[in-house]
């Protein structure tokens, strides 16, 4: 009779611990939601939907040419940066973030700002830059 109780309790236990179990492996990887999905130049020149442009480059390569209108915001320096990146999006319009903080700064903007619209440019930014 003990033998089987503590063979219940096992199971009880099991039962308990798989839910807990699988809720801890969803919640160590990364969340798709918060990765920004990369976008090549041919989809840009494809889509007909307005975006602004975010450059994750340093002050002196973003001096030396960058694109058309576009934004800088870094990560090192995002608290300073983010509000003209705030004035220039709008929720209609993809934020497209290049450089080589391209990927984590997009995903940064999905995640702690909500912003869905967001894509990390995949190849080369030079074809939109300013003149």
């Amino acid at each position: 009779m003990i033998v089987q109780a503590l063979r219940q309790i096992a199971a009880l236990l099991g039962l308990a611990l798989l839910p807990a179990f699988v809720s801890g492996a969803i919640q160590l990887q990364p969340h798709r939601a918060e990765r920004a999905e990369p976008i090549t130049p041919a989809e840009i020149l494809a889509s007909a939907q307005e975006f602004v442009w975010v450059d994750t480059r340093t002050q002196a390569d973003f001096d030396a040419g960058h694109a058309s209108g576009a934004t800088r915001l870094t990560v090192e320096d995002w608290d300073p940066l983010i509000p003209p990146i705030l004035d220039a999006w709008h929720p209609d319009k993809m934020l497209i973030v290049y450089g080589p903080a391209g990927e984590e700064v997009a995903a940064r903007l999905r995640k702690d700002l909500q912003v869905k619209n967001v894509r990390a440019l995949k190849g080369d930014w030079q074809r939109w830059k300013a003149k």
